[in-house]
């Protein structure tokens, strides 16, 4: 799929087996679940967000998403809404072929009243963002709300879930976290699992951590910053072997590698090879600092 425009038609054809394919948010909806590719993230309440989505969109920018979810602070809510709405509406007017717009959303009633507050903006916006999805009520309210709007307004509104967990949909996405563990920042053990290739391959140079590396986790209201006590070339173990990521993890193995004695780790989990394992290379840190963010 096609994303920048800087390379001449020529250079491309000298780069590519097959030419990139052209698409648009109007494109058929298989085309476009494949097509998002490295989808930007822009804080709600960016305050010249139409003119930032113009002049991207320029330089061949093809997906963002608008975030009223963890980019923003819980007081930014109500200005965030207004404010995107405003924005959006501004870029309907100066730019109505720009690309694919998501709204993320932090509740399904969020979705009912974004697309009110937008109107016949609204048709710029491919679709809503659900942060940590699951197939219960409340993920099943978020794709109701979804295709009410569709029907309501007879515009391809789509879903675009952001699922919780460490299964292999959630990591073909990203880093997967481990539901049953620590939240950032919070007592216990925040285990995280990603990909080493492919999936944005989060984690491929993990062999190159080392102790007293920093992990900085930035959330809607926080940056926490852990640091790193092993080596991750030191501790290699089977994918049941779950004492990694239990909330006080002790290695079975007495000269094995173990986390440094604090009530605040973070454990790292991805493949031992860059290709099918089932072996799992693992890295143990322990939190060293929290910063609320403050107000812009």
């Amino acid at each position: 799929m096609r994303h920048f425009q800087q390379l001449p038609d020529g250079q491309a054809a000298m780069l590519f087996h097959r030419l990139p394919a052209e698409f648009t948010r109007d494109s058929p909806p298989d085309r476009l679940a494949v097509a998002l590719g490295a989808t930007l993230y822009a804080p709600a309440i960016r305050p010249n967000l139409a003119d930032d989505l113009a002049r991207c969109h320029a330089d061949g920018l093809m997906s963002l998403v608008c975030c009223l979810e963890d980019a923003i602070r819980d007081d930014e809510v109500d200005a965030a809404e207004v404010n995107l709405a405003y924005q959006l509406r501004r870029y309907a007017d100066i730019a109505p072929d720009g690309p694919l717009l998501f709204i993320r959303v932090r509740t399904p009633d969020q979705v009912y009243r974004m697309a009110e507050r937008l109107g016949d903006a609204l048709r710029v916006v491919s679709g809503f963002v659900l942060p940590k999805f699951r197939p219960d009520e409340s993920g099943r309210a978020g794709v109701q709300a979804v295709h009410d709007i569709a029907a309501a307004t007879a515009l391809p509104i789509y879903v675009m879930p952001v699922l919780e967990g460490v299964g292999d949909d959630v990591l073909a996405r990203g880093f997967g976290h481990f539901e049953d563990s620590a939240a950032a920042g919070g007592r216990g053990n925040y285990a995280l699992a990603a990909h080493r290739v492919t999936h944005g391959e989060p984690l491929r140079d993990m062999p190159s951590l080392r102790p007293g590396d920093e992990v900085v986790v930035e959330t809607r209201d926080s940056v926490y910053t852990y640091e790193l006590d092993t080596d991750p070339n030191d501790l290699v173990v089977g994918f049941r072997d779950v004492w990694v990521v239990a909330e006080d993890p002790e290695n079975p193995d007495p000269r094995g590698a173990n986390p440094v004695d604090d009530p605040r780790l973070i454990t790292l989990t991805t493949c031992a090879e860059l290709f099918h394992t089932d072996d799992r290379m693992v890295a143990f840190g322990h939190l060293v600092s929290s910063e609320s963010k403050q107000p812009a």
